[in-house]
């Protein structure tokens, strides 16, 4: 007679381990004494923060403060995320966003003109020269306007105006179908939302130092904004001419984007213009993280009051993004892609109410759109990584299988928003 086997204990799933937590912390918050400091608002590097008063923590009773309750369990996400997103954004920026600028750099930049140059070392060079240009706060933007970025974009108008002087071809059909959503769905994963949210607070502290303040500062950053949005236009305008003319000749199974970037660039201008892109990729990718690095490095000294400096940060960031930036480019775009996708509705959403803000009436439309769009990332990131058993629920929702679900839970959750806080107003920011 065989004695019973014993079963091995196994590790659960990490979603039932991230569930444990979340309840075991709702159910502290019914337990533990509730606290706060009192605050006071402080001009830090140019911008006004609600910073704690030491020596002022006091309790507070339990009515006073939102305990999780049944219903709380299950908002916490979407709420944690919210009120988090900055922190959020800097982690991506050291984990995904910075880290993935060298690999693109190198294995797309660098290694297209020299196939056999060691990754890692330049890697470490890379962060090596991008800590240089911003270890000094206040000159890190004006160097790189004033030296990366205008031989970026010269290389970059020089490759886009003999590609529209002398066509390599005649503009055909595109060979993929609904190609401005399937390019715009491919504009999820290269971040650059994402990133334009960090770039824009360090662009504007830079307009600042310079000394422009109220209308002054207004135009200086309308004028700038419209200067990189023409360039930028030309650019990839450029780019999506020189596109046109060879999409009967390739179709995406046969070539990765890559390759035809430079099939396209090599058939225009030879080795010379090759040259030229890889340099110009390794400049985009250097200027957008030393912006990064800037922007992580200023918000965490803000975040811990000064405890950790910026010349502490500045150094701290570049070698964190090293180790990450090691395992190389597919690597980090297989663990992340997942998350551009999550992150990127929510940002949209919010960049869009952004720009309307002066129209909107109250904050509940705010708060609507952008935790109805939170809920619907959520559920979606699943089917990101593989997962399809929410895909049943998720194909009922309207422009879901194009890619764009999350717009109609953004105009839903605006419009409950926009009701449920009828006659309270907007919160001045």
């Amino acid at each position: 007679m065989t004695g019973k086997r014993k079963r091995k204990l196994a590790m659960p799933d990490t979603l039932i381990i991230v569930a444990s937590v979340v309840l075991l912390v709702a159910i502290l918050s019914w337990i533990i004494p509730s606290g706060t400091y009192d605050y006071q608002e402080m001009n830090i590097n140019g911008r006004i923060r609600n910073v704690a008063i030491d020596g002022t923590y006091h309790t507070i009773d339990k009515s006073e403060v939102t305990t999780t309750g049944f219903l709380g369990f299950f908002s916490v996400l979407y709420r944690g995320c919210v009120e988090a997103a900055d922190v959020i954004f800097m982690i991506l920026c050291c984990c995904v966003s910075i880290p993935r600028t060298a690999a693109v750099g190198i294995e797309m930049g660098l290694q297209g003109i020299w196939p056999g140059a060691p990754y890692l070392i330049f890697v470490i060079l890379y962060f090596v020269i991008a800590f240089l240009f911003a270890k000094d706060r206040g000159t890190a933007l004006d160097k790189v306007g004033k030296i990366l970025t205008p031989i970026m974009t010269i290389i970059l108008f020089i490759l886009v105006v003999k590609g529209a002087v002398s066509p390599i071809g005649t503009p055909g059909a595109a060979s993929v179908d609904n190609a401005f959503v399937n390019s715009f769905l491919g504009g999820y994963s290269t971040g650059d939302v994402l990133v334009s949210f960090l770039a824009a607070g360090v662009f504007f502290d830079s307009i600042k130092r310079k000394g422009y303040e109220g209308e002054a500062f207004r135009k200086a950053h309308v004028r700038a904004c419209l200067i990189a949005a023409v360039c930028l236009a030309i650019v990839y305008g450029g780019l999506l001419y020189m596109g046109a003319c060879v999409s009967t000749e390739y179709t995406p199974d046969s070539i990765s984007n890559a390759n035809l970037l430079l099939s396209i660039i090599r058939s225009s201008g030879g080795q010379i213009a090759i040259y030229g892109l890889c340099l110009s990729v390794v400049l985009a990718c250097l200027t957008t993280a030393i912006s990064q690095i800037t922007a992580v490095a200023d918000f965490y000294e803000t975040a811990t009051h000064g405890k950790l400096s910026y010349k502490v940060l500045v150094m701290i960031v570049p070698i964190v993004t090293t180790i990450v930036a090691s395992f190389g480019l597919d690597t980090i775009v297989s663990l992340t892609s997942p998350w551009f996708s999550f992150f990127y509705p929510i940002t949209l959403v919010m960049t869009i109410l952004g720009i309307f803000e002066k129209k909107i009436p109250n904050d509940g439309a705010f708060k609507g759109a952008v935790y109805f769009t939170v809920i619907y990332a959520v559920l979606d990131l699943p089917h990101e990584y593989g997962f399809g058993f929410l895909d049943p629920v998720l194909n009922h929702i309207p422009l879901y299988g194009l890619g764009f679900g999350w717009i109609v839970p953004a105009i839903v959750g605006f419009i409950v928003g926009l009701i449920a806080w009828k006659g309270k107003g907007r919160t001045e920011t």
